[in-house]
């Protein structure tokens, strides 16, 4: 990482508030985690319809969203994590990482939101969103 970086997540997901606090846990003191509801009114880019569909990472005017965005977080962890994140960043397998990046957050208020209403059924987020 150049820049401290931030991580803009979907603060509606329960399952998502639960990744990011554990990875809030675990990532470096110069990364950032906020909450898209909060992100989209102070900052124009992303905007309020890109933070709708996809977990992001921000590292100064450089932008990951979706599983770029987890291959670079999971970097950041260090460790084992590392390698995973380096794992889904091949370019070999950045096909496959993007397809199971939108099946998670597809489904993912099918698995854990705290409050599954029909007209969240058809958004997708990371699931790093909080």
């Amino acid at each position: 990482m150049e820049a401290p970086a931030t991580i803009v997540f979907d603060g509606d997901c329960a399952w998502c508030r639960a990744l990011a606090a554990w990875a809030r846990r675990r990532l470096p003191a110069d990364v950032e985690l906020v909450d898209a509801r909060a992100w989209h009114e102070r900052f124009a880019q992303p905007s309020a319809a890109e933070l709708a569909t996809s977990v992001w990472w921000l590292e100064g005017e450089r932008r990951w969203s979706g599983a770029a965005a987890v291959a670079r977080a999971l970097r950041a962890l260090g460790g084992p994590w590392r390698a995973i994140g380096a794992v889904l960043d091949h370019p070999a397998l950045r096909p496959a990482a993007a397809s199971a990046y939108r099946f998670v957050a597809r489904h993912r208020c099918g698995w854990r939101c705290a409050a599954d209403r029909p007209a969240e059924a058809g958004r997708t987020m990371s699931p790093w969103s909080t």
